[in-house]
């Protein structure tokens, strides 16, 4: 219903001839108390029981239909009248829709009416019955007044520049109306009011008094019409509840959202939710659409959005309303951060009219969701901010059951350097036009303070160690490396040695400057570890790399390969990766690259010689294994730094690595161990004749078969699997003429 008009402020009627005297408005005001006055008019007859007199636009401007600062223009079919429509019989028994008073131009009817604030546009999609109830009420014998199915507001000129002196209060207004143009239509539910109207009245005191009463003229129309609609949803959402009518209102654009499937992943929101359709089946939007009788303006203005009619052309099927909305947050692609746009979906029993929980929803506004999810969005930002940068980081793949730690390096620049297809990381645009994260702002210590921190992708590359190749890689399972500093000492080998060892490092990682006279070369470290096999070679050097805390490269010589050219080719990436990422780089069984080169094998000798080049130049930590230093060439003395031999194993060692064992057993909490009766055999377990290989695959046999055996770990079953591998290694020998292994290749002086 219209209204006679806003008040003006005191002292300032719209006879002031102070506002006679402003061009602008001389006119107007004339107009308003003409008005005042014939609504005074009006109401004094009505007072005395006298009538008023009709007009020849009675239908057209009934008090009902407009105000004196507003008016209600209706379109049927986009033909404008001021005439209510209404059902009327046409030719041939149909019935038609018609209004009165056809206008031909708006803009010049607004511009001889200056009276007016704004237009009400209610729009009509046909002006035929039958096209518009689709037989609804073909059984009837009266038809419902028409409904419009639309409804949207025109400013007049003289109210935009009041309207832009008001959004101007508000600060967040551009961010969440970027585009938003006064000039032009603002279709009902006027999402631009519902984020006005708490502070309509409260901003408009900051404005000229004038405009201040043309702003309050528009606030006192929604105050009828919208504003409760408003004022319900806010009721609803401060109590974490929704209805399907309320839906549209939930999130503004510029707000974080959080969708749950198939993981916790938050966006931000760029537009306002919109219904897409009415479907029979949920996630089925290629099954047949609901046609519904009501508009969508008008349902959420009623609060009626959806409801089923007691009677009329509804079956009981159950029928799922649609919702999107357009969403963005920051995802990973080709080593870089670019946005990745997405339609969020929203799946609703169309014909529920009860208030139902907010978080259950497939996706809803973050503030609505519980602390657990807070936490996990901002973890992941703070890792994800963290990884930015090269990061070497520990990961707990998901198919671990028991959460056994690897090891990742996050390197961005690294990944695009060797993958130079890929797109640039920050500061470009990639080939689809994707906006990447600023420089400026990724050089920042912080994350930014606006919330995107939320947004940060939930996935990255990064290089897997052991598997030597780069994996997709979950944030959230991203962890700071446990770094296990007992290791090192923890080694079977004699103080002396593991002094010596820590020494070496030690001085290599304070070491900034080459004393060779070729700048450059001859800056590394190169350590050789020689012996037979499970004498503890390899698990020095991981322990080494636990003791400084860097990652731990290891190559074997199967990844290497045996072509030359291959070699060397991957034989520098590898350094080169050892270096940048301060790796202690390990070349297990490196006797392919370290035998004495022959007259003989010519590309063996390229192998070699491609080996002692790469070494040459190498400034950082390498250690080389090897099990055949009998044959070992003359040209890799000079360049290892430290050779150590590993003996075969004491029975004092093999004491302290049955040990070791025992305490990680502990460590890892096994339930069906009997440790206790483990160290009570552990000096009988230390005289058996075994290397470290042997005890770890003797422990890790025992605990298969008491799993099978459904019995708990005991003395009993790892003297079993001992006994059970002796019996190989005593066929083996006789096979020797009695000769064990160590001895045979001494004397081929092998080793």
């Amino acid at each position: 219903m219209g209204r006679v008009g806003y008040t003006p402020p005191p002292g300032h009627s719209r006879n002031d001839p102070n506002l006679r005297q402003n061009p602008r408005f001389s006119e107007q005001a004339a107009m308003h108390r003409i008005r005042d006055l014939s609504a005074e008019l009006k109401a004094l007859r009505k007072q005395v029981g006298i009538e008023t007199p009709c007009d020849d636009n009675s239908q057209a401007l009934s008090q009902e239909d407009q105000g004196a600062s507003w008016r209600t223009i209706y379109r049927i079919r986009g033909r404008p009248y001021l005439g209510k429509p209404a059902w009327t019989h046409g030719g041939g028994g149909s019935i038609k829709l018609t209004a009165s008073t056809p206008l031909r131009d708006i803009p010049n009817y607004l511009e001889h009416h200056p009276d007016i604030q704004f237009v009400v546009f209610k729009d009509f999609r046909s002006d035929s019955y039958s096209d518009e109830s689709n037989d609804e009420y073909a059984d009837l014998n009266y038809l419902e007044p028409p409904e419009a199915s639309s409804e949207s507001i025109l400013l007049a000129p003289n109210t935009i520049n009041p309207m832009l002196e008001l959004v101007a209060t508000y600060p967040d207004f551009q961010t969440i109306f970027p585009d938003f143009d006064f000039k032009k239509e603002v279709a009902a539910p006027y999402f631009v009011f519902f984020h006005m109207f708490l502070k309509w009245e409260e901003n408009a005191f900051q404005l000229e008094e004038w405009d201040r009463w043309i702003v309050l003229s528009l606030f006192e129309y929604l105050k009828d019409t919208m504003i409760p609609v408003y004022r319900d949803a806010l009721e609803h959402f401060e109590a974490g509840k929704t209805t399907q009518y309320h839906i549209p209102y939930l999130a503004k654009p510029g707000e974080i959202v959080v969708r749950f499937e198939p993981r916790p992943t938050a966006f931000m929101i760029s537009s306002w939710a919109q219904m897409l359709g009415r479907y029979k089946e949920k996630d089925g939007r290629d099954k047949i659409q609901v046609k519904t009788r009501q508009s969508r303006t008008t349902d959420i203005k009623s609060g009626n959005a959806g409801r089923r009619e007691e009677e009329g052309g509804f079956d009981d099927d159950r029928e799922w309303a649609l919702w999107t909305v357009t969403a963005w947050n920051w995802g990973f692609e080709d080593g870089g951060l670019v946005k990745h746009t997405e339609t969020l979906e929203l799946w609703v029993e169309a014909h529920c009219s009860s208030a139902f929980d907010i978080n259950t929803l497939q996706w809803f506004p973050l503030r609505f969701a519980d602390d657990e999810t807070k936490k996990l969005l901002l973890d992941r930002g703070k890792s994800f901010w963290r990884c930015r940068e090269r990061q070497f980081v520990g990961y707990a793949p998901p198919e671990d059951e028991n959460n056994l730690e690897t090891r990742m390096m996050i390197d961005f620049a690294m990944y695009t350097k060797l993958h130079p297809e890929s797109n640039k990381f920050a500061g470009r645009r990639d080939r689809r036009g994707k906006r990447s994260l600023e420089i400026d702002v990724m050089s920042q210590d912080e994350p930014p303070d606006d919330g995107s921190i939320n947004l940060f992708p939930s996935a990255v590359i990064g290089y897997n160690l052991r598997l030597k190749k780069w994996v997709d890689i979950d944030v959230d399972r991203i962890r700071e490396v446990d770094w296990n500093k007992t290791a090192f000492e923890s080694l079977a080998i004699d103080d002396a040695t593991k002094h010596l060892v820590k020494a070496l490092i030690s001085t290599q990682l304070k070491s900034e400057c080459s004393t060779d006279l070729i700048s450059g070369k001859g800056n590394g470290l190169i350590m050789l570890l020689h012996g037979g096999p499970g004498t503890g070679k390899t698990f020095t050097a991981g322990n080494v790399a636990e003791f400084v805390e860097k990652p731990l490269y290891r190559v074997t010589c199967g990844d290497i390969g045996t072509k030359p050219e291959d070699v060397e080719k991957y034989l520098e990436s590898v350094l080169l990766l050892g270096k940048t990422w301060g790796c202690v780089v390990l070349l297990d069984e490196a006797d392919v690259f370290l035998e004495e080169r022959s007259l003989q094998n010519l590309e063996r000798n390229a192998l070699v010689s491609i080996f002692l080049r790469v070494l040459e130049y190498y400034d950082g930590i390498l250690i080389l294994t090897s099990n055949r230093v009998g044959t070992f060439d003359q040209a890799f003395k000079s360049r290892i730094q430290l050779a150590l031999h590993y003996e075969k194993l004491s029975r004092d060692q093999r004491f302290k690595i049955w040990s070791n064992f025992f305490t990680r057993l502990q460590d890892f909490g096994g339930k069906d161990i009997n440790l206790s009766d483990l160290y009570d055999h552990i000096g009988e377990l230390a005289d058996y004749d075994m290397n470290g290989r042997e005890i770890r695959n003797t422990i890790t046999t025992a605990r298969q078969l008491a799993q099978f055996d459904e019995k708990v770990l005991s003395h009993d079953q790892i003297k079993h699997v001992i006994e059970v591998a002796s019996k190989f290694e005593t066929y083996l020998k006789s096979v020797s003429g009695g000769v064990s292994d160590e001895q045979r290749l001494r004397d081929d002086g092998i080793r």
